[in-house]
């Protein structure tokens, strides 16, 4: 993901160096600030040079809003809490904390004229408003009986009985006065101006057998939104997300084409005989494992339930002892850490005992060896996202695989080398083992192609028997216009002058 910024009153547009996602403008609108996983990152637009500002002791994937509040610190929304950065002030504090028995997170972030904070409390399915001070401190409900609260000068937005509308609200006492009116869609970030994406511009991939060499074969299924490909161990079938108008994930038998439902959230992972397949349970708060018959003819085994905190399978060992997944935990399971949420964990399937490899950063994507001897993962231990390899089941010593970044690691069939994804090229890297340590040649690229990664850090491709890579390639088709409209929030007072 890269930023681009342009100016208004300009044709050109200039990109922010690096990655990026979540932007988020200063107060003053000379500055933006942006994710990169789970660090805080700003950039002056004159200057254009990004500057760290701080990383958040949560899951990239936790990581919800953030806005800049007018005293010059970022306030970000998370899954433990509200957290406040500011520059030069080293680590992030937590002004405000979920409420982990309610299972309830924050959405939405506002900061109010008197720079008190408002923030949107979401349990389940509901939504409302709460204010806290400045600086944290107690939280109490505003705005009743409104859903989406949203605060542009001395304007509220909400939902009421699923529609939008807008009305002027009383500072002190934070609710609506006067009429309201109807406002035609709902809106993520409102302010005097928007801007919105709009057409018909549909995310669809094919799915795709990709040689060593780069040469592309389709599988034989239909575009679609897809997500997760998994190939079987006999190379036969897959397991995949197909959007559809029900969703969820399949299994597919490559020869027939026929597609069978299976139980779970995402990420599936073929068990080592074939037999089954593992999932997520749900994503918050009901996270977990769960173990399905591979066509879905039966309900599927609950290996795990979180009360609190998700979980993604990643990799089963050749043996059928081990299953490895990932995710925040958040202070769940016997030596668990609420503040390092972002670790690997090894479940043993005969008494489903837990094992967790604790390290800085977060870590993910991890994959068994074939001969079971190595796990390959990608992890920020060092910072960037790299792939690294340790030894199975010691733990006990780890080796850099990748350097200048490298994601989603996969072994070759023998073993011999390490596939990993460095934006649009797939890298190989030969390893040996010498004296009971991993020794890597210099890496290689294998091939540069416009192949999907997916935008949450999941896995999006896979590696058949055959040494063929499983892939995604988007189709092209549709349009999206980026549309803007100026001084938007002069409508909305022209629409609350002529309802008085």
């Amino acid at each position: 993901n890269a930023i681009y910024v342009r100016r208004l009153d300009s044709f050109e547009s200039f990109e922010i160096p690096g990655d990026g996602r979540g932007v988020f403008l200063s107060p003053d609108n000379a500055s933006i600030g942006f994710m990169r996983g789970s660090e805080v990152w700003t950039a002056d637009l004159t200057e254009r040079v990004p500057i760290r500002l701080g990383e958040l002791p949560e899951a990239s994937w936790d990581i919800w809003y953030a806005v800049w509040h007018r005293d010059g610190r970022v306030l970000v929304a998370g899954a433990r809490g509200l957290w406040a950065l500011q520059a030069g002030r080293g680590e992030p504090t937590l002004l405000v904390a979920t409420d982990s028995a309610g299972r309830e997170r924050f959405g939405h972030v506002d900061v109010l004229p008197d720079g008190r904070i408002l923030l949107e409390v979401v349990v389940g399915t509901g939504r409302h408003a709460e204010v806290v001070p400045s600086n944290g401190g107690p939280r109490s409900r505003v705005f009743a009986g409104l859903e989406q609260v949203r605060i542009v000068d001395d304007l509220v937005l909400y939902v009421q009985a699923g529609q939008l509308r807008a009305a002027l609200f009383d500072a002190r006492r934070l609710e609506p006065i006067g009429p309201s009116v109807a406002l035609p869609d709902p809106l993520t970030r409102p302010g005097r101006s928007i801007a919105w994406v709009e057409g018909s511009g549909g995310r669809s991939f094919e799915p795709v057998w990709v040689s060593v060499q780069g040469t592309v074969t389709p599988v034989g299924l239909d575009a679609g939104y897809y997500r997760w490909p998994r190939v079987s161990p006999d190379g036969m079938r897959i397991a995949i997300a197909i959007a559809t108008d029900v969703g969820g994930l399949s299994t597919a038998v490559l020869r027939s084409g026929a597609t069978f439902p299976i139980a779970g959230w995402s990420e599936p992972v073929f068990s080592s005989d074939g037999r089954h397949v593992f999932t997520s349970r749900e994503n918050r708060p009901l996270g977990g494992l769960l173990r399905n018959i591979a066509d879905g003819s039966r309900a599927p085994d609950t290996l795990l339930a979180l009360d609190r905190g998700d979980t993604w399978p990643t990799d089963a060992s050749r043996d059928g002892r081990w299953l490895v997944y990932y995710g925040a935990t958040l202070g769940t399971g016997e030596g668990s850490d609420a503040t390092d949420p972002n670790d690997l964990m090894f479940m043993d399937l005969s008494t489903r005992e837990t094992r967790r490899l604790q390290l800085p950063g977060a870590q993910r994507a991890a994959r068994f060896s074939p001969d079971g001897h190595w796990i390959a993962y990608q992890s920020t231990e060092k910072g960037s996202a790299d792939v690294f390899v340790r030894p199975w089941p010691e733990l006990d010593a780890g080796y850099q695989i990748s350097s200048g970044g490298g994601t989603e690691p996969l072994w070759a069939t023998d073993g011999g080398s390490i596939y990993y994804r460095q934006r649009d090229q797939v890298i190989e890297v030969p390893i040996t083992v010498r004296d009971g340590a991993i020794e890597r040649a210099a890496p290689r690229t294998l091939f540069t192609g416009n192949f999907n990664v997916d935008r949450s850090g999941d896995y999006s491709w896979d590696i058949a028997p055959d040494g063929r890579f499983l892939m995604l390639r988007p189709v092209p088709g549709g349009r999206i216009d980026l549309r803007v409209a100026l001084n938007w929030i002069g409508e909305v007072r022209a629409r609350l002058e002529r309802a008085r």
